[in-house]
């Protein structure tokens, strides 16, 4: 092994028994530290990376938008890490909401930045509403199929003279 480094054409000594690198123009410890973007970090716990000018765990944190968050396993939206097997995150208009109060069973998705369990609630055009046997959306509303109809947003109640839509008003269904 020889006795100096070489670090960006600058000759500096080694330390006797130590496992040295470079990171730009400074020396190392490779047991200890790590090289991220130029500058000298300690190594984190376990496995070591760099996040931006920083060491991190990859296996117990997550790095996001040059951050390192305590999230296990995670995703990046819009510079914020979640866990996506226990919570959501939910984007509308630019904006991003991540929801960690969501238990872990059902199937979940969005209505706007809400996250909900399809089992429960039915979206309407960005308005939750509590899923009933029956009903189904009417513009950001909803409607029961068996006394009610939609035309294009509205509801009507089902009578024998407007059984049918014709564009936003109801008509008689014709027979052919």
């Amino acid at each position: 092994m020889t006795k100096e480094l070489c670090c960006s054409e600058v000759k500096i000594p080694r330390d006797s028994g130590k496992h040295e690198g470079c990171c730009g123009t400074q020396k190392y410890d490779l047991t200890t530290q790590i090289c991220c973007e130029g500058q000298v970090v300690s190594s984190s716990n376990g496995r070591t990376e760099c996040c931006h000018k920083e060491s991190y765990n990859p296996d117990i944190e997550t790095c996001c938008a040059n951050r390192v968050f305590p999230v296990v396993g995670g995703e990046c939206r819009r510079g914020e890490a979640y866990n996506p097997h226990t919570s959501s995150c939910c984007e509308a208009n630019d904006h991003a909401r991540i929801s960690t109060t969501v238990p872990s069973v059902g199937i979940q998705n969005c209505c706007g930045l809400q996250a909900y369990f399809v089992d429960d609630q039915l979206c309407c055009d960005g308005t939750l509403h509590t899923r009933q046997s029956g009903t189904q959306c009417c513009g950001t509303d909803i409607f029961d199929t068996k006394t009610e109809m939609c035309c294009q947003g509205n509801k009507y109640t089902k009578t024998e003279d407007n059984v049918a839509c014709c564009g936003n008003i109801t008509d008689r269904k014709s027979v052919v």
